[in-house]
């Protein structure tokens, strides 16, 4: 499974190559695609089977922005600040510095001010990065559809593998100075017990939505708007393409067969049944 084979974090640094964290072992994958380079140098092929990379994801998005993201090779991407979770965007209440014990004979607190400082910054650094979230669930999901797309929605299929190929072979992001951090969320909480994995943590609130999130650190970054374009090429991304199970059938057969003769992908009905 992915939670056993992903730890920690993957790291994807593009420009020279990307680099990803799997069971602690670095891979790093050069600009030029020749192949994987482990830690002990040894090659290994791209083109082999790898469980990590062909792990399938899904997102799940309204009709207009799918549209919009194939007409215009551009992925629309928000900064973490923008999402609905407020913990997205401050350190969570629990996690404040200034809540200290209070009564008698408490002993001696550790001044802690400076970690709280580091880490205030740290959440900041973070909350402002455009962040592309994708689920791990490997069958639809209802309350995906009904959260996240609306009544005339659609759920992209595709691999990690194909995602990251989709990037790395716009020609205008292989220019840009962009580092892409990569993980499975981890849904135990906040924690100040582990703050090496603080952009991956989530409230168990949300553990349904088994995300995979990316994170892109963008050099020179002025964080003028609330979201970002990142390019990438189509042809790529889309593994196959479901039909939201709240649009119409008789719609649904249509739109199917309009976006597959347009955009040349596999399309489908959804298979969950509603009234």
């Amino acid at each position: 499974m992915l939670r056993e084979t992903i730890k920690k974090k993957i790291a994807l640094v593009w420009h020279d190559l990307f680099s990803m964290f799997c069971n602690n072992n670095l891979l790093t994958v050069p600009s030029s695609k020749s192949g994987l380079i482990t830690e002990d140098n040894s090659a290994v092929n791209p083109e082999q089977d790898n469980t990590l990379f062909d792990t399938k994801i899904r997102r799940y998005l309204s009709l207009d922005h799918f549209i919009d993201m194939m007409e215009c090779h551009r992925l629309y991407v928000n900064r973490r600040k923008a999402f609905d979770d407020v913990n997205e965007r401050y350190i969570p209440f629990h996690w404040s510095g200034f809540l200290m014990p209070v009564g008698e004979n408490i002993p001696p607190q550790p001044d802690r001010s400076q970690f709280w400082q580091d880490t205030k910054i740290e959440y900041s650094r973070w909350a402002n990065m455009p962040t592309l979230c994708w689920t791990l669930t490997t069958q639809e999901s209802y309350l995906m559809w009904k959260g996240y797309t609306g009544e005339n929605g659609v759920c992209i299929v595709t691999t990690i593998r194909k995602f990251i190929a989709s990037i790395q072979d716009s020609k205008d992001f292989q220019r840009a100075k962009c580092t892409v951090h990569c993980g499975q969320m981890i849904y135990n909480g906040f924690s100040t017990k582990d703050t090496d994995n603080l952009p991956f943590w989530k409230g168990r609130e949300f553990a349904s939505e088994n995300e995979l999130r990316f994170y892109f650190e963008i050099a020179d970054d002025r964080v003028n708007d609330n979201h970002i374009f990142i390019p990438f090429n189509r042809s790529s991304l889309v593994d196959r393409l479901i039909i939201s199970p709240f649009v119409r059938p008789k719609t649904a057969l249509a739109l199917a067969e309009m976006l597959h003769c347009k955009y040349e992908i596999i399309v489908s009905p959804s298979i969950i049944q509603v009234k």
